[in-house]
């Protein structure tokens, strides 16, 4: 479960706890493995509800980051959020490029930003000669992809 404290901006030393907000088994793609938020952050949307945003993993990271990154909603920044959807891409379907985790998102003045760290799943190489192959055939055909994607 996930409790939020929080603080008049006009006197930041008045912490109270407002409760408990969320629990990551409310995600239909929560597991026993994968049920803790990672990095979660809320934004307020242009209807003025809030949105809190999150990726799900397993205590200490393990169970990994196999995305998506998911939603819940809300009507005040400390009420109780209910599961919302996951992000999706244009198609349709859900946002899972590499891993995705760690979302960050704002409003720039309307407009809904989500940045978000990524990683690649690699296993770990065998020897130095796999390493150095791995290396290359990563840079090569996922990481200058990615760069033209992006662009």
């Amino acid at each position: 479960d996930y409790t939020v404290y929080s603080a008049p901006v006009t006197d930041i030393k008045d912490w109270k706890c407002e409760g408990v907000i969320y629990s990551g088994t409310q995600d239909p793609n929560a597991s026993e493995r994968r049920k803790y938020l990672y990095a979660p952050d809320v934004v307020r949307g242009n209807d003025g509800r809030y949105y809190l945003y999150y990726s799900l993993a397993g205590f200490g990271g393990k169970g990994g980051f196999e995305g998506p990154i998911s939603v819940a909603v809300c009507d005040t920044p400390a009420g109780k959020y209910e599961y919302y959807g996951d992000v999706k891409k244009p198609d349709g379907s859900k946002f899972t490029r590499m891993i995705p985790f760690d979302p960050a998102v704002i409003n720039d003045d309307g407009i809904i930003r989500m940045y978000y760290g990524w990683a690649l799943p690699v296993r770990k190489p065998k020897s130095r000669l796999e390493a150095a192959i791995i290396t290359k055939i990563m840079t090569k055909n996922v990481l200058q992809k990615t760069r033209k994607e992006d662009t």
